[in-house]
């Protein structure tokens, strides 16, 4: 994201590490995959404003984990 003037700010929770832990390769595979391609889109949404910006949050609670992304955006 730098080499496109992002600016970005990443809050990870601390808890997820112990979360991810018990969870099976393929399952985090699949967050892998699914997290590419929700960024790819903010990147590409993010580098057509002036204010290019990107937000991500990751929280976990006993009900799983949240995967929050926002980004500037034309339109």
């Amino acid at each position: 994201m730098d080499d496109k003037n992002i600016k970005y700010n990443f809050y990870v929770d601390s808890k997820l590490k112990n979360k991810m832990r018990r969870m099976k390769v393929e399952t985090i595979s699949n967050i892998t995959k699914v997290l590419g391609v929700l960024l790819d889109n903010a990147i590409d949404s993010a580098s057509s404003t002036r204010n290019k910006k990107i937000d991500i949050d990751v929280s976990c609670d006993n009900n799983g984990i949240t995967f929050t992304i926002a980004n500037t955006f034309k339109g």
